[in-house]
This record gives structure tokens, C-alpha cells and sequence, in this order.
């Protein structure tokens, strides 16, 4: 029974707070009831660069006013897990950035929900919505700050089979993509993602995987592509508070009216509870990619891209948390369909927060984002992407 529950458990994708690039790691979190809470808030904050597009654009720095709103649930029984998320914040800027309005407004939420036939056949759905004027660098879907908010969607189906006490499959269908607003031309994508994966379990603690998905990408661009991923890979169960996943292949890629590309494809991402008061996730993931390629008028078949974040989590005291973390974005385009040269972008996001418990409800915190970006990509003539930015902001929550 042990091994049927670890099998299942690591070859479907469980239950997690939302679908990011952390979460290829095994997440069995969600193992009891959490009753729907709310949490309301205010924030105030300092942003040095409102409007970090282009190298045309004069640095212009504002303060702003946050309030925002959240919901999240978690249900479990016998057969079912359903868990469920949702926050909104409103954003006043006192100076307009360039291009854009001062009043912003931020949407994410989402859904997982697992449903248990019988021991051997499961069904798991995730799925997470965005709308945001921000990037969210954990998701691979977007790399800058927009002129206006852009909506972003994931949703991962699979059906979990498992064949004999040591292998398994799952089989699923994933579908993402971005859309942005009138005034963002060509960068708007939607893939749908066909994909299997069969399992063995090696040992107690380690499953060795194959797998093959195929991507179609459809761009505003008219260059729509196809993607075909062979990978095989291993994750292991490092300890009770620790798993490690890795997967390493080839990836083919193809572009209506462009030319073909063989190239490596890896991902891995690492989760665990270094003490009591300690956790640590990691996440690494070279891949061609769909999303980002476009610059205005003018657009790359071909986004070499890789990424990769950490995240730490300590409890200094009974009612004091920090959180800090890294995100590295690396793009390297080709094969522009508008006679532009290769070029490469290099973005550095590090973040470190603190959370102060006044009470059982009651929460001040603070938090400090520097953003390091630079390319010599040109769009019009203009280079974009190159820039530094700091945001900082306090605020006070209340969660019922």
C-alpha cells in the first residue's frame, strides 16, 4: 500500500497553492481540511522606475497605496481534494507611469481539485488565472512590467494509471497562454500541450520517468510552432521533508515559415524543510519557448530561454517570519522573421520580506524588490530592457 500511495503521489500533480515553475517538484502539502479564510490589507510603497520598457523613457519614480483582498480553502475527503484561492489588489500610483494609468488592478486565483477513483486510477486538474500588470516571475509567462495588465491562464488535466506495484503512467492535457491589451501588439500566445509520462519505482524512495509531450504554439506574430519534448528523468524522495525531480531530453522545434531547431531540454526543481523553522525550494528549467518573443512591430522565431529562482523561508521567532528569494531570466533570440540580428536579454529579480505577528489575526509587513535587467535587444531602434528598479513597501494585514 506504501508503494502504491508514493507511485500515485508522484506521478500526478498534487495539490499546490498555484501551478508555477517551484511545482514540478511532488507537493503533498494539502493533507487536511483548512476552513475558507480570508486575509484584507493595506500597503504603502516606493517604486524607482514605474515604467521600465524602454531606454527612450526617462526613469520616473512614484509612490503608490495597495489594498487588496484574498480567499483560499482547502477541502479533503475520501475520494475528493479540492482546494481553492483567490486574491485582488488595487493600485494607486501618485505619478502616472509613462503610457500607463494610476490606477491598477491585480487578479490571481485558481483551482486544483483530485478525485480518486480507487487506488490505481486518479484524475487531477489544476488550474490558475491571472490578471496582473506585474510579472509573476515563478510562471515562464512574461518578463516585464506591461503597459497595461495582461491576462494569463494554465490548466493541467491528467488522468493517473497505475499498472502493477511498480509502474505507472499518467496521461493529460495542458493548455496556457497570455493576452495582453490594445496597446501590446504581437505578443499574445496560446499553447496546448498533449503529454504523457510512464513511471517506475525503482526503489522506495526514487521513480525514474520517461516522458514525451507535444506543444502547438499559436502567435500573434502568424509564425504558430510545434514542439515535440522527449525527456527522461528521476525523483527522488531525499527524505520525509525533502524531493528533488529532474528530467533532461531533446526538444524539436519547428515555425510556419521558419526553420527547424534540435535542441537540449531540462528542468528540475528541489523542495525541503531544512529545520523546523526552515524551507528552501529551487527551480531550474532550459527550454525553446513561445512566450516572449515579440518587440513591437518586430518579433524572433526562437526564444532560447532559461530560468531559474529560489525562495527561503525562516521563522526568526514565534511571531517573526523572512522570506527571500532570486529569480534569473536568460533569453537568447534567433532567427528574427524581421531581419533583426541574435540578441540577448539578462534579468536579475531578488526579493527579501518580513512578517510580524501582532496577534493571531493581525500582521505587519515589509518587503524590498531590486530588479536588474539588461539586453541589448532594440525594438524601433530603441533598446529595451536595460534598466534597474526598486520597489519597497510596508503594510498591515488582517486575516478572518
Amino acid at each position: 500500500m506504501k508503494k502504491l500511495a508514493f507511485l500515485l503521489l508522484a506521478g500526478v500533480p498534487t495539490m499546490v497553492s498555484a501551478q508555477g515553475l517551484f511545482d514540478i517538484a511532488p507537493n503533498d502539502e494539502a493533507i487536511e481540511d483548512v476552513r475558507l479564510n480570508f486575509t484584507t490589507g493595506v500597503r504603502l510603497g516606493y517604486d524607482s522606475n514605474t515604467s521600465p520598457s524602454s531606454s527612450v523613457v526617462e526613469e520616473q519614480d512614484s509612490t503608490y497605496v495597495s489594498a487588496y483582498i484574498g480567499a483560499s480553502s482547502v477541502s479533503i475527503s475520501t475520494r475528493n481534494t479540492l482546494e481553492f484561492y483567490a486574491n485582488y489588489s488595487a493600485n494607486y500610483y501618485d505619478e502616472s507611469p509613462v503610457g500607463g494609468d494610476d490606477l491598477t488592478n491585480n487578479f490571481s486565483g485558481g483551482v486544483n481539485y483530485v478525485y480518486r477513483f480507487n487506488e490505481r486510477v486518479r484524475f487531477s486538474s489544476r488550474t490558475h488565472l491571472g490578471y496582473e500588470l506585474e510579472p509573476d516571475y515563478n510562471y515562464g509567462l512574461a518578463n516585464t512590467r506591461a503597459i497595461e495588465e495582461y491576462f494569463f491562464y494554465s490548466s493541467d488535466n491528467s488522468f493517473g494509471y497505475k499498472f502493477s506495484d511498480r509502474i505507472g503512467a499518467y496521461f493529460g492535457l495542458a493548455v496556457s497562454g497570455v493576452l495582453y491589451g490594445d496597446d501590446v501588439s504581437r505578443s499574445d500566445v496560446g499553447t496546448i500541450t498533449p503529454y504523457t509520462q510512464f513511471r517506475y519505482q525503482y526503489s522506495p524512495r526514487t521513480v525514474l520517468t520517461a516522458g514525451y509531450r507535444a506543444s502547438f504554439g499559436s502567435r500573434d506574430t502568424d509564425r504558430d510552432s510545434t514542439s515535440h519534448i522527449v525527456t527522461v528523468g528521476a525523483e527522488q524522495r531525499i527524505s520525509a521533508t525533502a524531493v528533488a525531480v529532474i528530467r533532461a531530453g531533446v526538444q524539436f522545434y519547428d515555425v510556419d515559415g521558419g526553420e527547424s531547431s534540435t535542441s537540449p531540454f531540462f528542468e528540475a526543481a528541489y523542495r525541503a524543510s531544512l529545520s523546523e523553522s526552515t524551507s528552501f525550494r529551487a527551480f531550474a528549467k532550459y527550454e525553446i519557448s513561445d512566450y516572449d518573443t515579440a518587440f513591437g512591430a518586430q518579433s524572433y522565431d526562437v526564444n532560447n530561454n532559461y530560468r531559474m529562482g529560489i525562495a527561503v523561508t525562516h521563522r526568526l521567532r514565534e511571531n517573526v517570519t523572512l522570506n527571500s528569494g532570486l529569480n534569473v531570466i536568460f533569453s537568447d533570440y534567433e532567427q528574427s522573421s524581421d531581419g533583426l540580428s541574435d540578441e540577448d536579454s539578462l534579468q536579475y529579480n531578488l526579493f527579501i520580506g518580513m512578517n510580524y505577528k501582532l496577534s493571531p489575526d493581525l500582521y505587519l509587513d515589509a518587503t524590498v524588490n531590486h530588479t536588474i535587467a539588461n539586453s541589448d535587444v532594440t525594438a524601433g531602434g530603441v533598446l529595451v530592457r536595460d534598466y534597474d528598479r526598486t520597489r519597497a513597501s510596508v503594510g498591515v494585514s488582517y486575516s478572518f
